[in-house]
């Protein structure tokens, strides 16, 4: 048998006390578990609603605070220099961590899973990692 356990999950951290509702931040305990028992992680919500490169959707409530700013700066900073977009890099980021979590997206249009698709091929190098790793420190 093989655990699996979805959540909401993305490169921008929610605001502390954010309230989702049902859907449960992924937290870096579970994360921490899945590495100790081989368990599968998978995330919803990644892109967070195409918030993250479509100027007409807003960043949601919850995800709105201070170190998000720095996060979104690291994150677009990593896509130019990377040639790509801050999906691909949010994509890449989440398959090439440790332990690696299986994004579950949504489309509704072919380029957008061409755009997904198209993540698979981005391997982010040690500069990514410690652009990405350093905005996201706790302060």
């Amino acid at each position: 048998a093989h655990d699996i356990a979805q959540m909401r999950h993305s490169y921008p951290t929610p605001r502390p006390g954010a309230d989702f509702g049902p859907h449960v931040f992924l937290p870096r305990a579970v994360i921490d578990y899945a590495v100790t028992r081989r368990t599968t992680l998978a995330a919803f919500s990644p892109l967070i609603n195409g918030s993250l490169t479509r100027p007409d959707r807003e960043l949601p409530q919850g995800y709105r605070h201070a170190g998000t700013v720095r996060e979104l700066a690291a994150l677009n900073e990593v896509a130019r220099r990377r040639g790509a977009t801050a999906n691909q890099v949010v994509l890449a980021w989440m398959l090439g961590g440790e332990p690696a979590i299986v994004p579950v997206l949504g489309v509704s249009k072919v380029t957008q899973l061409d755009e997904a698709l198209d993540a698979l091929d981005l391997v982010l190098d040690v500069d990514d990692w410690q652009t990405l790793s350093a905005a996201r420190a706790v302060d």
